[in-house]
C-alpha cells in the first residue's frame, strides 16, 4: 500500500519538475527587455519566436495526451524536461532570428509532455477523495515559477547577460529531469493495473484501436459538456485577462496602475481558487460519493460567483471606485474562473473510460486552448463597433450560461470502474 512519503515523493518531484518546465518557457520573455537593450532583435521578431512555441506547445500537448495513454508517464516527464533545457542551452548558441525562431519552436514541441504526465500520475498515485486538491496544488506550480522567474531571470541577467540566464534555467531544468527519472514511478507499489482475461493488453493497444474508442468518450454526455462548458470558462478567463485592464482604464476611467492591480489580482484570485475548489470537491467526493458529479457542483457555486463579480464591474465601478474594489473584483473574478478550470481537468479525466484519461483530458485541454485563442478577436471587434463596455457584457452573459450549463450536468454519473466493462465490449465489437 502507498504510504504518504511515498506520495509526497512523488508529488514533490512533479511540482518542481513542472515549475522548471515552466521556468524555461518563460525564460525568454524575461529576457527580453535585455534583448532589446542589445538591439538584437525587433519587435515584430520577438513576437514570432514567442508565437512559435506557443504553437508547438498547444500542438504537442494535444498530442502527448494520447501518448501518456500508451507510453511511461515518468519516462515522457522525464524526457520532456531533458529536452527542454537542451533546447534552451542550444538557443543561445545562435544570433539568427529565423534559427532563434525554430529551436523556440521545438522547445514547445518538447513541453507539452509536461502537464498530461503530471495529470495521469496525480489520478494514479491519490484516491478519488484526495485527487482534486492535489491537482488543484499541483496547478499553482505555474504561478510559483511566475512569480520566483522572473526575480531570478533578472539577477542573473543583471550579472551576465540574457544568455547566461536561459542557459541557468536550460542547465536547471537537465539536471532535475534525472532526479524525475529516478523518483517517478508509473504506478504506486503494487497497484499497476492487471487486465482481465478478455481484455487486451496495454502493450497491444495500437492508435487505431484507441481511435475506435473514442465513440464511448463522446457518448458520455457529462463529458461532452465539461469540454463546453471547459471553453466557455477559457473564453471568459482570456477576455478578462487580456482585456480587464484596457476595459477600466478607457470605459471606467480607471489609471493604468489599477487597471495593473486588476490584473494581478486575478492570479493571486486564481491561486486561492483552484486549491479551495479542488479541496471542496474532494470532501464532497468523500462525503457523498458519486450520486451526482460532485465537482461540478463546484463549478456551478465558482462560475456564479463569476457572473456576480463580472455584474459588479459592469455597473458597480467608476472612475472614483477605490483601488481595493477593483482588486477585490479582480481576485473575485480569479477566484471563480480558476477554481472552475481546475474542476474541468479533474473531471474529463474522471469520466474517461479506462486507459483514455489522458486522451479525455487532451481533448478538454485542446477546448481550453481554443477558447483562450478565441476570446481575442471577437471581443476586439465587439470593442471596435461598440466599445469596451459591450464586450464585457458578453462575458457575463456567458458567464451566466456556464453556470447553467454546470448546473443542467448534475444527474447521476458512474465512476470508471463502472464503465470498464463498456470499454472492453466495445473493443471487443472492434477486433
Amino acid at each position: 500500500m502507498v504510504t504518504y512519503c511515498q506520495q509526497m515523493v512523488m508529488f514533490s518531484s512533479l511540482y518542481v519538475g513542472y515549475m522548471l518546465f515552466v521556468y524555461v518557457r518563460k525564460s525568454f520573455s524575461f529576457s527580453t527587455p535585455a534583448i532589446m537593450e542589445e538591439d538584437v532583435l525587433e519587435k515584430s521578431q520577438l513576437g514570432l519566436i514567442v508565437s512559435s512555441q506557443m504553437f508547438g506547445y498547444m500542438v504537442s500537448k494535444f498530442i502527448s495526451g494520447i501518448m501518456v495513454d500508451f507510453y511511461s508517464p515518468t519516462f515522457l516527464f522525464a524526457a520532456g524536461l531533458f529536452f527542454t533545457g537542451l533546447t534552451a542551452v542550444v538557443f543561445t548558441v545562435f544570433n539568427s532570428w529565423m534559427m532563434f525562431t525554430v529551436i523556440w519552436f521545438l522547445n514547445g514541441i518538447v513541453q507539452g509532455t509536461g502537464w498530461p504526465a503530471c495529470a495521469v500520475l496525480i489520478k494514479r498515485w491519490f484516491s478519488p477523495d484526495q485527487f482534486g486538491t492535489w491537482w488543484s496544488i499541483l496547478s499553482t506550480s505555474m504561478n510559483t515559477a511566475g512569480t520566483m522567474g522572473p526575480l531570478v531571470s533578472a539577477a542573473l541577467v543583471t550579472s551576465h547577460g540574457w544568455r547566461i540566464g536561459i542557459i541557468a534555467s536550460g542547465l536547471m531544468a537537465m539536471c532535475f529531469s534525472g532526479v524525475c527519472l529516478l523518483l517517478l514511478q508509473d504506478y504506486p507499489p503494487g497497484s499497476e493495473p492487471r487486465a482481465r482475461p478478455d481484455a487486451p493488453k496495454l502493450k497491444d493497444f495500437s492508435l487505431a484501436q484507441q481511435k475506435s474508442r473514442l465513440p464511448v468518450l463522446f457518448r458520455c454526455p457529462l463529458y461532452v459538456m465539461v469540454c463546453i462548458n471547459y471553453w466557455i470558462v477559457s473564453f471568459i478567463r482570456g477576455g478578462c485577462n487580456d482585456w480587464g485592464q484596457l476595459y477600466l482604464i478607457e470605459e471606467k476611467g480607471q489609471p493604468s496602475f489599477i487597471g495593473s492591480a486588476f490584473t494581478s489580482s486575478q492570479e493571486v484570485g486564481g491561486i486561492v481558487g483552484s486549491v479551495l475548489a479542488g479541496y471542496i470537491s474532494d470532501y464532497l467526493v468523500y462525503k457523498k460519493g458519486w450520486q451526482v458529479n460532485p465537482r461540478l457542483k463546484v463549478v456551478l457555486w465558482f462560475t456564479w460567483m463569476t457572473a456576480v463579480c463580472i455584474y459588479l464591474l459592469l455597473y458597480y465601478v467608476q472612475a472614483d471606485s477605490p483601488k481595493f474594489w477593483v482588486s477585490a473584483l479582480g481576485f473575485g473574478i480569479g477566484f471563480g474562473l480558476y477554481g472552475a478550470t481546475a474542476m474541468f481537468g479533474v473531471t474529463s479525466m474522471e469520466t474517461a473510460p479506462s486507459r483514455m484519461e489522458g486522451t479525455a483530458h487532451s481533448i478538454a485541454a485542446l477546448a481550453s486552448n481554443l477558447g483562450i485563442v478565441a476570446s481575442g478577436l471577437p471581443l476586439s471587434l465587439i470593442a471596435r463597433f461598440y466599445n469596451w463596455h459591450a464586450s464585457f457584457i458578453v462575458l457575463g452573459y456567458l458567464s451566466m450560461g456556464s453556470a447553467l450549463l454546470a448546473y443542467f450536468s448534475q444527474w447521476p454519473f458512474s465512476p470508471p470502474s463502472e464503465q470498464e466493462e463498456v470499454d472492453n465490449a466495445e473493443e471487443k465489437k472492434t477486433n
